[in-house]
């Protein structure tokens, strides 16, 4: 979840441009609203250690919800796996 909008950026393949960082963000936010409720997780300063696992696969879930928002990617089973991977690693 401690993705910066350099990283989803260029995990999106996208140019550094005002317009699509100013979007990126937003879709971040969006991505991690979506995320805290579907896995269950409360606190994302308390629940995610950086470099951790968990880490890992809510960047992955960001960039994925950010790819499928920008490009129109239809990707719905990444992201499905993705969140049942995150909810098996915080239960």
């Amino acid at each position: 979840m401690y993705i910066s909008i350099e990283q989803l950026r260029d995990a999106v393949s996208k140019d550094d441009l005002p317009f699509i960082n100013a979007k990126l963000v937003l879709l971040k936010e969006e991505a991690i609203s979506s995320l805290l409720p579907t896995t269950g997780l409360k606190n994302t300063g308390s629940s995610i250690k950086v470099g951790s696992e968990l880490d890992r696969l809510s960047d992955r879930y960001i960039v994925e919800y950010c790819r499928a928002a920008l490009d129109g990617v239809d990707n719905e089973r990444t992201i499905l796996s993705l969140q049942v991977q995150i909810q098996a690693l915080i239960r």
